[in-house]
């Protein structure tokens, strides 16, 4: 897991620059690829979590981990799961029902909402 992301991360660096950092676009590329396994990290989100300031993906997607394992989350998350099975108006699902998606897309909708 780490490999991967280190590599997408560090192909996503622009050349000749000492501060880039793509963190983000390689969290959503990872997400995307594996998505029971990667969370999304951007910055809105981490600082949500309070967890922005620790700057480490490791310790990110420990946060993330423990979130998935906690029941009453679960849950919720099931609950979500099988209203995302019925139809949209385009007869598709709008998020993913896979947890971990659903999961970033709660954290993202409150996130946005909470004026961070």
């Amino acid at each position: 897991m780490s490999e991967f992301y280190d590599f997408i991360k560090t192909s996503l660096a622009r050349a000749g620059t000492a501060s880039s950092n793509a963190w983000v676009t390689a969290s959503k590329i990872t997400a995307r690829k594996r998505p029971g396994l990667f969370p999304v990290r951007d910055s809105v989100v981490c600082t949500y979590l309070g967890i922005h300031n620790l700057r480490d993906r490791a310790k990110d997607w420990v946060v993330f981990r423990e979130l998935m394992r906690d029941p009453e989350i679960l849950e919720r998350l099931e609950v979500l799961a099988s209203s995302t099975k019925e139809p949209s108006m385009e007869n598709r699902p709008v998020v993913e029902p896979e947890p971990l998606r659903l999961l970033d897309a709660v954290l993202w909708r409150f996130a946005g909402n909470s004026g961070h």
